[in-house]
């Protein structure tokens, strides 16, 4: 009986339980796997909830030890919580990518053309030579460009 509601359908002979106890028993295995995994994964929240918690408070104690103003811890906290956000959501770069790694020439060089001729396209000299010579600037993109991510907040230049 898998269905909800009442049925008067039961098993009549020893093959029919026997199939009848092996659905049972398949049933009660996936369905405590699926109340394993859920478990699981609500844990590894709750343990980065509380890794998080621990991080914010022993900021809020570093502030507090060393009596810093409440305008610049204000700053800290801001910053954090949108540094944390953009990590979440942070692209990662092709050469981090393993599954990335062992391309054969031919589709390396299509994927980077995928991904950098947008961005040149732009540019009036790109796209009228990608007009004549589609495959040379599809390999220059792939031997002379590369992939850099600088999260938010992050200072690229400062006053020395």
């Amino acid at each position: 009986h898998l269905l909800l509601g009442e049925i008067d359908v039961a098993p009549a002979n020893t093959g029919e339980r026997a199939f009848s106890t092996v659905i049972h028993l398949v049933g009660l295995v996936v369905f405590s796997s699926f109340v394993s995994s859920l478990t699981e994964f609500m844990a590894r929240i709750a343990e980065a909830k509380a890794d998080s918690s621990r991080e914010d408070a022993q900021v809020r104690q570093y502030m507090e030890d060393h009596q810093i103003p409440v305008k610049l811890t204000l700053q800290i906290a801001n910053y954090r919580k949108h540094a944390r956000r953009s990590t979440l959501r942070a692209k990662v770069p092709r050469e981090q990518i393993e599954g990335l790694q062992d391309l054969p020439e031919a589709l390396a060089v299509r994927l980077s053309a995928e991904v950098y001729m947008p961005s040149i396209m732009k540019h009036g000299f790109f796209s009228t030579f990608a007009k004549y010579k589609a495959r040379c600037v599809a390999s220059a993109t792939h031997q002379m460009m590369n992939e850099v991510y600088i999260t938010a907040g992050k200072d690229i230049f400062v006053k020395g």
